[in-house]
């Protein structure tokens, strides 16, 4: 994702990590998403929830670490066994420097 980002002069609205939930792999689909992202750009969360601990992980660490803004956390139904909620924030900046 990070080789790509820096490859495509395109820049996105909105960036949606739902891949790997385990150990780093979430904050870094978010993180690098990032470098995709306009400034001002959404990021959807997917699978926000005790069922994903690492992605909530991730995403209270990009909050925390403030290039993300925190717009709306769900915590949503269950379902096989899991629970399925998501976050939305807004990039504070590309990345890029």
């Amino acid at each position: 994702m990070a080789d790509f980002a820096r490859r495509d002069p395109r820049k996105f609205d909105l960036f949606c990590v739902d891949g790997d939930h385990g150990g780093e792999a979430p904050y870094l689909d978010m993180l690098h998403g990032r470098l995709a992202s306009k400034p001002g750009g959404y990021l959807l969360a997917d699978d926000w929830s005790p069922s994903a601990p690492a992605v909530m992980a991730a995403w209270a660490r990009a909050v925390a670490e403030g290039w993300v803004r925190e717009v709306l956390c769900v915590d949503g139904p269950v379902v096989d066994g899991a629970r399925k909620g998501y976050c939305l924030g807004v990039y504070e900046d590309s990345g890029v420097t």
